[in-house]
């Protein structure tokens, strides 16, 4: 026999002992999670232009259901719509770290329309600048491989309004962690 099919012989007859009679089987979303993904994901596919319009991606920002709400966060940075990319922002602070780096990339996707010039602070929308200034305070905080490297993507990704913005998002990228 195979040292690896061996190991895996080994492992379920441990499971076994563990969980006599029991077999083990993978965690099943309920009904109720599936239909709230299959409407997150029409509303991403369709750019929230659908029956439903942007509904199910906000219902999924609010959700318990850390799934539903990575899948969301990462729906709206689709739209590319800087008025909704300003609700990602708590998203940096989630306590999952997909959700966060989810967030990191949704961001610098939903301000990828923005005039490289800075939007008055009046409007709802979010500009590259605070994006970037969000995206640097995360970066500063995180301990998290898999989001300091979502951070940093960003924030190559922003479009910077001249080239100062650039160096410091490159200075934040290779300050230490």
């Amino acid at each position: 026999m195979q040292p690896v099919k061996r190991l895996a012989v080994t492992i379920a007859g441990l499971i076994g002992l563990v969980c006599p009679a029991a077999t083990v089987q993978a965690q099943r979303p309920n009904e109720k999670t599936v239909v709230a993904l299959q409407r997150i994901l029409v509303a991403e596919d369709v750019r929230g232009t659908g029956a439903s319009g942007v509904a199910p991606l906000l219902d999924g920002l609010l959700s318990g259901d850390t799934l539903l709400r990575r899948v969301a966060v990462r729906g709206v940075g689709r739209l590319q719509r800087p008025d909704l990319a300003r609700l990602l922002l708590p998203f940096l602070e989630d306590a999952v770290p997909a959700i966060r780096a989810e967030a990191a990339n949704a961001i610098a996707q939903g301000v990828q329309r923005v005039r490289r010039v800075a939007v008055p602070a009046d409007t709802n929308q979010l500009s590259a600048k605070v994006a970037q200034d969000a995206l640097v305070a995360a970066l500063a905080r995180e301990r998290a491989g898999l989001v300091i490297d979502a951070l940093a993507e960003a924030l190559g990704r922003l479009p910077f309004a001249d080239s100062s913005a650039a160096r410091a998002a490159e200075r934040a990228m290779r300050a230490p962690t």
